[in-house]
């Protein structure tokens, strides 16, 4: 894993860092998105819909489930993203929010379901 240190003296030198190419090793973007959603995961058990059933049968069907289906929120996003951006040519921004919208609620829908 490579990390860089940046020190910015002023706003030139700081565009001019953002625009060089990042390396991003694959494996360090699935470690972060599997770290996210595990984190999810605790925070929606225990946290948001309370789920009391921490047997290793029940945790380990719980976890199955909303890995997957935060695999398939994951595809939703990025059919919404090339649809809108690539296909019909729309605002980033306006396309991103609808975006989000889309997949909190897929994601809250999905999680209700397998807490419930």
């Amino acid at each position: 894993m490579k990390t860089t240190l940046l020190l910015v003296e002023d706003e030139a030198a700081l565009a001019d860092s953002l625009t060089t190419e990042f390396e991003l090793e694959d494996y360090d973007v699935i470690w972060a998105r599997d770290g996210s959603v595990g984190f999810a995961f605790a925070a929606n058990k225990l946290v948001v819909f309370g789920s009391a059933d921490t047997s290793p049968r029940t945790v380990l069907r719980e976890g199955i489930s909303f890995f997957s289906l935060r695999g398939a929120s994951l595809l939703a996003d990025t059919a919404i993203l090339f649809v809108g951006l690539t296909l019909l040519h729309g605002a980033p921004l306006l396309v991103k929010i609808i975006d989000q919208v889309v997949v909190i609620a897929l994601n809250f829908g999905f999680s209700k379901q397998i807490f419930a």
